[in-house]
């Protein structure tokens, strides 16, 4: 007959030594296998990004479970509990696409059994453009309206002059956390100013307090790009683009760059390179001497740390001259 020693006592023989221990590990499991269920409609197989990325095309696939904030019904449609394993490269500043939308993931919750992650997952119902040194790069944003906070508006007030005051959620990266105040963006053709920022409160997520200011003349506001000091609106580029020849002539070693590039691969079905020489952010390759070769095609991809390509470049094969 099973008694409580005898349960207690198989208990113990199990991995984890102690009651507690094996509680945990079985309830781990349990949100494991609740994450591995795609029949579960709990659970969502979404795209997202892994934290501090500046390129938010670099997207990576996972289970994750997604579940309705109950303590304030005012949070239920652009806020959301989301849960995730604990050994999940999902954190606070991370992108996920879900839902036919963009959100953001901030916050991480205290869980009082240690089964998994747990963040608050806000919306983005906009996106800001960020212009440095020619180079423009595009973040969605959880956009708060903080009108209502000010003596003597109400919280449907048209936007119409500079006291219109939002908060905005932006994941910190190398562009991001060049943000400063009087940064500019604008957001649906209309400019705003950075009056504050907070880079403690959430983890890796930047706070932002913006007010509306006038438009500049060489605001870009068809495209909604601000000018600000470091802008240079008629220079931009490609942040990942591979620079170099599209051509590269027998027997000679061309050289390639692109700044993000942790590794290269090359494909090269007719074996026309010779020796490949990668480095992060720079790529030799060298072609071998032989007509036959001539107008075959080289393919180089760019690899970013996280194993994604960011960039292809094709490069034809030419004569010696």
């Amino acid at each position: 007959m099973t008694n409580a020693y005898s349960r207690h006592k198989r208990r113990w023989q199990q991995k984890g030594g102690v009651d507690s221990d094996i509680y945990l590990n079985q309830a781990t499991e349990t949100f494991e296998e609740l994450v591995d269920d795609n029949l579960n409609p709990t659970t969502h197989t979404v795209e997202y990004t892994r934290p501090f990325e500046f390129d938010i095309n670099n997207k990576y696939e996972a289970n994750i479970v997604i579940s309705d904030v109950t303590r304030n019904a005012n949070d239920k449609y652009d806020t959301k509990l989301l849960h995730v394993r604990n050994d999940s490269d999902i954190d606070s500043s991370s992108y996920i696409w879900w839902n036919n939308d963009v959100w953001i993931v901030s916050n991480e919750e205290n869980n009082s059994v240690l089964t998994h992650r747990t963040y608050n997952l806000k919306k983005c119902s906009e996106e800001i453009k960020i212009l440095i040194d020619g180079d423009l790069f595009t973040y969605p944003i959880a956009l708060t309206n903080l009108t209502i906070y000010s003596d003597g508006l109400k919280e449907n007030l048209n936007i119409t002059t500079s006291s219109v005051k939002y908060s905005i959620l932006l994941p910190s990266n190398d562009i991001t956390d060049m943000v400063e105040i009087e940064t500019r963006f604008l957001i649906n053709g209309k400019a705003f100013k950075v009056t504050m920022v907070d880079n403690f409160t959430n983890k890796n997520v930047h706070t932002l307090t913006v007010i509306e200011v006038s438009l500049n003349s060489l605001d870009d506001v068809e495209n909604n790009v601000a000018w600000n000091s470091n802008s240079a609106i008629e220079e931009i580029t490609d942040y990942n683009e591979i620079l170099g020849s599209d051509i590269i002539h027998l027997g000679e070693t061309l050289e390639l760059t692109c700044t993000d590039a942790y590794t290269w691969n090359i494909i090269d079905e007719s074996e026309c390179v010779r020796e490949i020489v990668p480095n992060s952010g720079r790529c030799l390759i060298s072609c071998k001497s032989n007509n036959n070769l001539i107008n075959e095609k080289i393919i180089v991809q760019a690899i970013n740390v996280g194993g994604a390509i960011i960039r292809e470049k094709e490069i034809i094969v030419r004569g010696l001259f």
